[in-house]
């Protein structure tokens, strides 16, 4: 891993799309699920931040960048304008936070958010005390996929556009 962060740059939600995109087969990744979602996310990713450099036509592109054919074939091919994806905005998510009285509210983050934040977020919105508060998502099998680990990002938990965290208490 750390020779694909000094070869591309970029924040751990970058790396884990990349890693994500070039092991088709892989189907967990630091211990946590790789959902259907995030891989679908993970392979257009890589497409479009890799689309530059297929363009310019090296051949030794496709010995190192493997997997890019079978993206193409399954995606088809990338603009040929498409920037690679750096900036804020693009690493940024709408999450809804389902409260415990049923209510619910929306609020805009980083992917790079860290549950601690959450849970302090949390605590101002429904004056609950970060110890105890529970907070999950359900995944695309209806299992609860709880953010345990507080120093940990969203995207560690495969957080990503519109998902809904509940709050128990």
């Amino acid at each position: 891993s750390s020779g694909i962060n000094a070869e591309y740059g970029g924040p751990a939600l970058d790396m884990r799309l990349l890693v994500v995109a070039m092991l088709p087969a892989v189907g967990k990744l630091n211990g946590t699920p790789i959902s259907d979602n995030e891989r679908l996310q993970a392979d257009i990713f890589y497409l479009k931040h890799f689309a530059a450099e297929y363009y310019k036509g090296a051949p030794e592109f496709h010995v190192v960048h493997n997997r890019f054919k079978d993206l193409v074939k399954e995606y088809g091919e990338p603009d040929a304008g498409t920037p690679k994806i750096a900036s804020i905005k693009d690493q940024s998510i709408m999450i809804t936070v389902a409260k415990p009285d049923g209510k619910e509210f929306s609020k805009k983050l980083l992917k790079t958010t860290l549950v601690k934040n959450i849970h302090l977020i949390v605590q101002r919105q429904c004056k609950i005390l970060p110890k105890n508060q529970k907070l999950y998502w359900v995944n695309c099998l209806d299992e609860r996929v709880y953010l345990d680990d507080p120093t940990r990002d969203l995207a560690y938990f495969d957080i990503i556009q519109d998902t809904t965290i509940y709050v128990e208490v």
